[in-house]
């Protein structure tokens, strides 16, 4: 809406950085920059890796929390904590645990978009597609979609799911369908047209 430039499929014209980004996801605050083709996978390992940090504070506090939060039921020689080590046990639990839900209900989303091939910005063009499909009795198909193990690979590639979660600084694998390709895929072509010329969504 903002770019009138020709861009390949799945590219948009991100308003903070003032380029186009190819498979834009959104703009991440987190880390002042577009996510996307070169950097989901990136993004995905991040919040990951913050999950399972604030679990790990979250688990290890959990007793000095308990024990102070419950502090007539414990004897007192179970734990001597000095006053200032109490407040930073608080304040370290109460922060990992509302960051962690946050942080995994955000994980939780984007593991859905990955292994369903969607963005966050095609999630919600979708969810409309498909209302305006079902009123027009018909089924929307993302043609993106190639199963959820194929839609995983496309992002961590062809290797073990668990080395996936490990850092790497190998490229992306490439695309379903390629970037300096600027045709409309056969599948949708005629579907595209009909849409344009009846208004109704073909899918």
């Amino acid at each position: 809406k903002l770019c009138r430039a020709q861009k390949p499929y799945r590219t948009h014209h991100c308003h903070v950085c003032h380029q186009c980004i190819l498979d834009m996801d959104h703009h991440c605050p987190w880390m002042n920059n577009c996510i996307g083709y070169l950097n989901y996978r990136y993004f995905l390992l991040f919040l990951f890796y913050l999950t399972v940090g604030c679990c790990y504070i979250a688990v290890i506090t959990t007793p000095y929390f308990l024990h102070m939060a419950l502090a007539q039921g414990f004897k007192s020689h179970q734990l001597k904590l000095e006053p200032s080590y109490d407040s930073a046990m608080q304040i370290s639990f109460v922060l990992s645990v509302s960051c962690g839900i946050a942080v995994a209900i955000l994980l939780t989303m984007h593991i859905y978009l990955t292994l369903t091939g969607q963005t966050t910005i095609e999630f919600y063009k979708n969810r409309a597609r498909n209302a305006r499909a079902n009123h027009c009795g018909e089924r929307f198909v993302n043609i993106y979609d190639k199963g959820w193990r194929r839609n995983w690979q496309q992002i961590f590639g062809n290797g073990s799911p668990l080395l996936s979660l490990l850092p790497s600084r190998r490229k992306p694998p490439p695309p379903a369908i390629p970037f300096y390709s600027f045709d409309v895929p056969p599948q949708s072509a005629e579907r595209e047209m009909l849409l344009s010329q009846s208004g109704r969504h073909i899918v």
